[in-house]
């Protein structure tokens, strides 16, 4: 998904897009503070003061894959980001859900503790926010926890994945380097850049929000990085959305409560940026029967097919994405 709903896509593929540089709009530079506005009210705002372009050009490789806990393979890294490309990108973002396993034990831990915070007399919003905040705490991934196993292990794993990219990325033409990561317990967001670029790149911010068990548990939710290129203001957002068939409403919740949570460090929201990218395993399926999909597959009715398709359903009802396009099926 990318927003605003402008710019090209590359002829190489859905992954990847090129835009222009904007040039920032006088509006668009002070720090929003105040209670959180509304996706609809955002997207307003944001259309109602669209930035001029110039002719500089910037091409980006965005990319989801939910891994199952399954270990990198330098070779399927290489035939996703570097084979099908023949013309390598500026800047690749790349989104990695259930990195580890997203069993109870992992999510829950020390559920009872956090949640004694309730018999403290607060008021249910500070009740929740506590109980957020205590769920979302987890270690950086340059930092350690001694004595914490599972940190370790997260640690070892996203590591493993970070030596891989980059073994992936020495087949590309030119030289990359890693500009940062963010984490939300079973989901990561790495970002690379063309090393040429990266000293054009300043102000790199990185959040994340739990949207899971009791709204707020990091089993599900969105690994959040930010940085400005030149003058151009760009957000990736990588997500986690909740599974189930019939799960439709849960989904468009995760999403409208990522959207609204999300804020940096300084103050900007997600929408806050010239170009925002929101990617990750969102589970929305098809509304239709297997047999019915398998049929359709099999005669490459691919448009036909979209019609069950749950997301494309939520978002020409105005129920979720307000605002986004979705590449090229």
């Amino acid at each position: 998904m990318i927003h605003p709903p402008t710019g090209k896509y590359s002829p190489s593929g859905v992954n990847e897009k090129t835009f222009p540089f904007p040039s920032i709009p006088q509006s668009k530079q002070s720090s929003t503070k105040g209670p959180l506005p509304t996706v609809q009210q955002t997207v307003a705002k944001f259309n109602a003061s669209p930035p001029k372009w110039n002719s500089s050009e910037l091409r980006i490789f965005v990319g989801t894959w939910n891994v199952n806990a399954k270990d990198p393979s330098v070779a399927e890294l290489r035939n996703w980001l570097v084979k099908d490309h023949k013309i390598s990108s500026d800047i690749y973002a790349i989104g990695i859900q259930e990195i580890v396993p997203l069993n109870a034990k992992g999510a829950t831990q020390s559920t009872v503790d956090r949640l004694m915070i309730a018999k403290d007399g607060l008021s249910p919003e500070r009740a929740f926010m506590k109980i957020h905040d205590k769920f979302n705490q987890e270690p950086q991934l340059d930092e350690t926890l001694p004595g914490n196993q599972d940190s370790a292990l997260k640690r070892r794993i996203i590591t493993r994945w970070k030596t891989v990219l980059e073994s992936a990325f020495e087949d590309l033409p030119e030289q990359y380097s890693y500009l940062n990561a963010t984490k939300l317990f079973g989901l990561v967001l790495f970002v690379y850049v063309k090393t040429k670029l990266k000293p054009e790149i300043t102000d790199v911010l990185t959040e994340k929000c739990g949207v899971g068990i009791m709204g707020a548990m990091a089993n599900k939710g969105a690994a959040a990085l930010r940085m400005t290129v030149n003058n151009t203001h760009i957000c990736f957002v990588t997500c986690h959305l909740a599974a189930g068939e019939n799960k439709i409403d849960d989904r468009n919740l995760d999403f409208n409560r990522i959207a609204s949570r999300i804020r940096f460090n300084n103050s900007k929201s997600i929408f806050d940026h010239d170009r925002l990218f929101f990617f990750g395993d969102m589970n929305y399926r098809l509304t239709c029967t297997r047999s019915t999909a398998d049929d359709l597959i099999q005669r490459n009715s691919w448009s036909e097919l979209k019609l069950y398709d749950q997301l494309s359903i939520e978002m020409n009802a105005g129920r979720v994405f307000q605002g986004f396009q979705e590449g090229e099926i």
